[in-house]
């Protein structure tokens, strides 16, 4: 499995990988750029890292397919701007802003980045991106799975 990443800018397209290569050249052999993504003058390269990498932690799609981490309301009756985190695992993991978190009461979205250490219940704070819904969908919340294309 390899990890994604992205490096954007907003260049010419030679420049721009020029740059891009000039930045994860320290990590060259683990590291390889993907073909851009363009949209008028943003280009984005996806950058693939090998999964040998040890980061020292699980980011939040692989902790949630052990079923040893979940995402939860904090209570029955939930708040909006916070959820219960729980991590069972025997490893942290990495909570970046922005990740999505769908279902539970209402859809919301990470405020911050977070590493959630091994073994620990953690409240988050996160922000609702769905109006109108305050009703579960189910119990538990699972990561999106967030897919755009640039044309």
């Amino acid at each position: 499995m390899r990890h994604s990443h992205c490096c954007l800018y907003r260049e010419s397209s030679s420049s721009a990988i020029l740059n891009c290569r000039t930045i994860i050249a320290p990590l060259n052999s683990q590291i390889s750029i993907g073909e851009p993504a363009t949209y008028e003058s943003l280009k984005l390269f996806p950058l693939f890292f090998d999964k040998s990498l040890d980061d020292g932690y699980l980011l939040l799609d692989e902790a949630i397919e052990t079923n040893n981490f979940t995402v939860t309301e904090i209570s029955e009756g939930g708040h909006v701007p916070e959820l219960k985190v729980t991590n069972l695992l025997d490893e942290d993991v990495l909570i970046i802003d922005g990740d999505a978190f769908i279902g539970a009461k209402q859809n919301r979205i990470a405020n911050t980045s977070i590493l959630i250490g091994k073994k620990q219940n953690v409240v988050i704070p996160v922000s609702c991106v769905e109006q109108g819904r305050w009703s579960y969908r189910s119990r538990g919340s699972h990561r999106a799975s967030l897919v755009f294309t640039l044309s």
